[in-house]
């Protein structure tokens, strides 16, 4: 099995206050557009910064060709299990950074419409929060999940397309599949397609 940085290693001050500022950056925005549609003069905001992919960049394990299939996926799935952790309980600007995040993880296809947004939003992240420690052997450590199957079993270069069933650790439910699939915006490497997680 494949050794993966402990959450010591994991955790970077960095990312957190990058998600920080993002969050504090919603919020500004937020309230100069309340103050706005309220008739008031707003109070100038540094230039807005939108989400962009390096807002997020700190979610997306790092690519590397010599790494293999299985691999690739568990750094995936760890930087989706850590993003949750960090989520739970957040509301507002904190939280929607947070999506942006998740969706830094999510394939192209799967996002690219205004009605596909709400459906990750509500039906994939929500209840991922809701269940985000069921898949963990420790709570607080986001690489301490297995995956129980991968469908095929071998990941090749060529593989384009790896369902794998998460091992849920309290029994409550079956092994919940998640598909990864590669994503040429994504310079080949695998994202989120599908999860019921």
């Amino acid at each position: 099995m494949t050794d993966f940085p402990s959450d010591a290693q994991a955790t970077d001050a960095a990312p957190a206050l990058s998600l920080q500022g993002l969050a504090q950056q919603l919020a500004e925005l937020a309230a100069r557009v309340a103050a706005l549609e309220a008739g008031r003069p707003a109070a100038p905001v540094a230039a807005a910064v939108p989400v962009v992919a390096a807002d997020v960049a700190h979610v997306i394990p790092a690519a590397a060709p010599a790494v293999d299939g299985l691999t690739e996926l568990r750094r995936l799935m760890q930087a989706l299990l850590a993003l949750g952790l960090e989520s739970a309980g957040q509301e507002g600007a904190a939280a929607d950074a947070q999506f942006e995040a998740f969706r830094a993880l999510v394939h192209a296809d799967r996002q690219n419409s205004p009605l596909l947004l709400i459906e990750l939003r509500r039906y994939k992240w929500a209840p991922f929060l809701a269940r985000v420690r069921d898949y963990l052997a420790d709570p607080s450590a986001p690489g301490s999940f297995d995956f129980e199957r991968l469908i095929p079993d071998r990941i090749d270069p060529r593989t384009e397309v790896v369902k794998a069933h998460v091992l849920v650790r309290n029994g409550r439910r079956m092994a919940p599949p998640v598909t990864f699939r590669r994503d040429a915006g994504a310079g080949g490497a695998f994202r989120i397609e599908a999860m019921s997680l």
